[in-house]
């Protein structure tokens, strides 16, 4: 790191991602030092809690693993503009976002973590085909990206704050006339 606050020797001793360089800068700034945050590897509690809560649980719409993955008392703050608290409000939430969009679906495309939070790069996808957000279904495909940070205590999430892109969902859903509402 230089005195300007610019990472030095990154681009000649070996290839990073532009996250990499970015978490070695805040780190170095903040004299935290390696290890704050950390990229989250394939094997890693932080990566199977995840991949279960994603893959598992939200892409299989499993809705029993809520019990093994949320703590009892989990607050969630949802893209479609929802809170709750619970595994039972929770899992009405996943239940109005399937009955929207029965084929949802969730693409982990990078995490990191520290101990005890979590944060993921998503993307969406699906296909509206029921009422969303006052809509009727459209049976168009979805596609958005997003991000969603987490809290742990333990072996479970505590918390959960997702935030999408709604103006590319809605765009997907409406269609050109999206545009002409807006105007």
């Amino acid at each position: 790191m230089g005195q300007d606050g610019v990472l030095r020797g990154y681009e000649d001793t070996e290839k990073v991602t532009a996250l990499d360089k970015y978490l070695a800068t805040q780190e170095a700034r903040s004299g935290a030092g390696r290890g704050l945050w950390r990229r989250s590897e394939k094997g890693t509690k932080d990566v199977d809690l995840l991949k279960r809560y994603y893959e598992e649980m939200w892409n299989n719409w499993n809705f029993d693993l809520a019990s093994e993955l949320l703590t009892d008392d989990f607050r969630f703050r949802g893209s479609f503009s929802v809170d709750v608290v619970g595994r039972e409000a929770f899992k009405d939430y996943m239940r109005l976002v399937q009955s929207a969009f029965p084929d949802f679906h969730n693409k982990i495309e990078r995490s990191i973590s520290t101990p005890g939070e979590m944060v993921a790069q998503l993307s969406y996808s699906g296909t509206h085909k029921g009422e969303f957000l006052g809509i009727p279904g459209t049976g168009r495909r979805i596609a958005y990206p997003g991000i969603a940070i987490f809290n742990r205590s333990g072996d479970k999430f505590s918390a959960g704050y997702v935030v999408g892109d709604r103006v590319l969902l809605m765009e997907a859903i409406l269609g050109p006339r999206f545009w002409l509402i807006r105007s």
